[in-house]
């Protein structure tokens, strides 16, 4: 089946529980069933979806996405770092990814280093992780954002000729 089929599928489904609910509410002078309302919302939704995105477009969306949420991330974690040094009187003073982690689920750490330690090995988890999760959050969430951003990029298409 292809996405055009699926689209207009989807949108058919849409109408038609829009249709029902609105009639419903009609006859009866009460608000429509939840459920239908839902689920014409669901199917919108979802022909929406596949209207905007095609093959060659949704891991581009979902990498740049993801861009814009480790920025966002990013930016929170050197905001919090940035008011933390001001509130204290003290200098500008960043925290490691790990001590993030700590301070906000220290089972989660815990969790990881073990399973890492299991799967891996503690060598894995001593120097590697842990060298990576040292350095400042904002640092790596800035270096996750930029490597989602670019693998993420519009490409250009190339033409090639051969007579």
């Amino acid at each position: 089946m292809t996405s055009q089929r699926i689209l207009k599928l989807l949108a058919l489904t849409s109408l038609v529980a829009t249709i029902a609910a609105v009639t419903n509410w009609r006859q009866t002078g009460e608000a429509p069933s939840p459920w239908l309302v839902r689920f014409a919302a669901a199917a919108f939704g979802c022909a929406f979806l596949v209207f905007v995105i095609d093959q060659e477009t949704r891991p581009r969306i979902m990498l740049q996405f993801l861009a814009a949420l480790f920025a966002t991330i990013a930016l929170f974690a050197f905001a919090a770092d940035f008011s933390a040094a001001r509130g204290a009187g003290s200098g500008f003073h960043a925290a490691s990814l790990l001590d993030r982690l700590n301070d906000f689920a220290p089972s989660l750490v815990n969790s990881a280093r073990n399973g890492v330690t299991r799967l891996l090995g503690a060598r894995v988890w001593d120097p590697v992780i842990t060298s990576i999760a040292g350095l400042p959050a904002f640092v790596v969430f800035i270096a996750v954002a930029m490597f989602c951003g670019f693998s993420g990029r519009p490409r250009r298409e190339v033409q090639i000729y051969i007579n």
